[in-house]
């Protein structure tokens, strides 16, 4: 009765008026004063089409805008490129006159020459010969530049007039578009309120006849409001899981509990601070290892044996974890490729020759049990999870390293011609 109350007056919020009298709260009443509240708001419904029209008008106009403004940009670097053509040009142009001006003297020394006078100075004959015929030749190519030059600059004028025209029409276009905008953007408040308030109509439709449906089920049978009972009970429960602040408490009571796995397989691998507590963090994708005074991340401790233990420790920690757990959807099986890479000789490293020391590395004594640990610590964690978990290696690592480990079994010796993917995929 709350609700359907409360219903009515968002009812009469939204500006319909209700026949409903003001204290009347028989359910009857309250139900049929409902049901015209429905049938009114959707026949006075605001036109979705009328919105969407003053909308994609404005869409529309600032798409046109960006065109429009692109062109004008793409225009103003043309007209700029046009100017700084010009300047150059014209440079170029005075240049050449320079030149011009420079080598019209060989052809008025020419011309004299053909008539034969006498030089005032040397009072010899004022013939040049062939370097005054190569002075008037190079006159010549000169004016051929200048006038080349002139035309050039005639050439580029006319671009510029017409781009400077197209410019124009851009600009007239922009301001257009900014006036057409302006008019929108008057309407768009009150495109907004009319589409905020269809939103809230929309919702209150929705509300109100979901609690029809339901006051209708409460008046055919009895057992509804029992049902509706136990589903808000269901409701609070499932709230409470996937509050924000569950969701972090059950996260890291999760870490916590796969850090204290993987501080017990620690001690049994090769690793300088096996008795430090670790933590696993999933922002970073990392670990971080808390010492006494101060904590250190993976990358800070340094030594591939310790990145290896880590890793081991922390990767069969999470199997476990998960394993656990009545749902689980991680696949319960782990792949190490190369665990003992880090404690191969140095000669090894760059081996690529199928000798025999690539095939069959040997390890120092020292070396070989670190890497033995690994395997027995993979094999403790199997074991103790009833075979539950699959361990996958692929290693160079030989009998003499992990022969006689429990749960140890050998799948296949890849040499010689044999490989992990058959070479008949590959044709």
């Amino acid at each position: 009765m709350a609700e359907l109350g409360a219903a009515l007056t968002r009812a009469r919020e939204l500006g319909v008026e209700v026949a409903v009298p003001t204290g009347e709260q028989r359910r009857e009443v309250l139900l049929d004063g409902l049901r015209e509240v429905v049938a009114t708001l959707k026949e006075a419904r605001v036109s979705s089409s009328s919105i969407g029209d003053a909308v994609n008008e404005l869409v529309r106009l600032e798409e046109e805008e960006s065109v429009v403004d692109t062109e004008l940009m793409a225009l103003r670097r043309r007209l700029a490129e046009m100017k700084k053509l010009k300047r150059n040009a014209t440079r170029a142009g005075e240049a050449f006159g320079i030149q011009r001006d420079r080598l019209a003297l060989s052809r008025w020394l020419k011309n004299l020459g053909k008539e034969a006078r006498a030089c005032p100075i040397c009072e010899g004959p004022l013939s040049g010969g062939e370097r005054m015929d190569e002075l008037v030749a190079s006159l010549e190519e000169v004016e051929e530049q200048v006038k080349g030059s002139e035309s050039v600059s005639g050439v580029i004028d006319r671009e510029m007039f017409r781009v400077e025209a197209e410019l124009s029409v851009a600009v007239d276009k922009l301001r257009s578009v900014a006036v057409r905008k302006e008019e929108a953007g008057t309407r768009r408040t009150e495109i907004e309120q009319a589409r905020f308030r269809q939103s809230e109509v929309d919702r209150f439709l929705g509300r109100v006849d979901t609690m029809l449906q339901v006051q209708d089920a409460l008046g055919q049978e009895g057992n509804v409001r029992e049902e509706l009972e136990e589903l808000r009970r269901i409701e609070a429960v499932l709230r409470r899981r996937i509050s924000e602040e569950g969701v972090a408490a059950r996260r890291r009571r999760s870490l916590e509990k796969i850090a204290v796995l993987a501080g017990r397989l620690l001690p049994s691998l090769d690793t300088e601070r096996p008795d430090d507590p670790i933590e696993l963090s999933i922002t970073d994708l990392t670990i971080r290892v808390k010492g006494k005074r101060r904590e250190d991340y993976l990358w800070e401790v340094g030594s591939g044996a310790n990145w290896l233990s880590y890793h081991v420790a922390v990767s069969l920690a999470l199997q476990e974890f998960f394993l656990a757990e009545q749902s689980n959807p991680v696949p319960a099986f782990l792949v190490y490729d190369q665990p003992s890479q880090v404690y191969f000789p140095r000669r090894l490293a760059g081996t690529r020759d199928g000798s025999r020391a690539e095939r069959e590395p040997v390890l120092d004594d020292e070396d070989a049990e670190a890497v033995r640990k690994v395997f027995e610590v993979m094999s403790g964690v199997v074991e103790r999870l009833g075979g539950r978990l699959q361990v996958l290696v692929l290693d160079h690592a030989g009998q003499n390293v992990w022969g006689g480990v429990a749960g140890i079994h050998l799948v296949e010796d890849w040499r010689d011609g044999r490989t992990l993917v058959p070479k008949e995929w590959l044709l």
